[in-house]
């Protein structure tokens, strides 16, 4: 294995399904790091030429092995990048819609635990990051407050008077409160476990 490609294979993670848009924004740095984009953009680079040589072997390196199977008879990175592109960017692009749909026909469930539904709207929320869009807070809050139940009407009004200072942290622990509010006014089995929140912290925004 190249001196390149050894040092690639610890500070990169590997493709695999479901992580390309990431993958590739860290691969692609790591190729202009050692200088050899050029080989992977450039359709008219030589398998024999030497710096075609050390991007495929970096590139290689750095893929799980069930990728391996849609490269093995590459010979250029050019060639290897843009096949793995053609597969994945497709699959990303059907996960993201996936994920937005979810998103925005996503409900607070009737014995649903506010910590339960916050958690889901952060699952998806990072589903859709990792297939290449990155939802702004301000979006991702007002998904959330429409996802909740009509009761909820009144605090919603309250937090949009607060639209230019609303941060995603605040609106998620006002929310937790509210509901550790509701469940010792109305105690109920369902409501237990709202007493420690774990599920979904204001300050876990990943």
């Amino acid at each position: 294995m190249s001196d390149h490609a050894a040092s690639a294979t610890p500070s990169s993670e590997r493709l695999s399904t479901g992580n390309y848009a990431l993958w590739k924004l860290r691969a692609r740095a790591l190729l202009t790091k050692k200088e050899l984009w050029h080989a992977v953009s450039d359709a008219t680079t030589k398998a024999d030429d030497a710096a075609n040589g050390k991007a495929l072997a970096i590139i290689i390196t750095i893929l799980d092995d069930e990728q391996l199977k849609h490269v093995e008879y590459a010979t250029t990175a050019y060639e290897v990048w843009h096949t793995l592109a053609g597969i994945h960017e497709k699959k990303d692009t059907a996960s993201k819609m996936f994920a937005m749909r979810k998103l925005i026909t996503l409900r607070k469930e009737q014995n649903e635990t506010m910590t339960t539904f916050l958690g889901r709207a952060k699952t998806l929320r990072s589903q859709l990051r990792s297939a290449g869009h990155e939802l702004q807070d301000d979006m991702f809050n007002a998904i959330i407050l429409s996802g909740l139940p009509a009761d909820y009407e009144n605090l919603i009004v309250t937090m949009e008077t607060l639209s230019d200072t609303l941060t995603h942290d605040y609106v998620v622990s006002r929310l937790l409160h509210e509901a550790m509010r509701r469940s010792e006014a109305n105690p109920a089995p369902t409501d237990a476990a709202l007493a420690v929140p774990i599920e979904y912290r204001a300050d876990d925004r990943t």
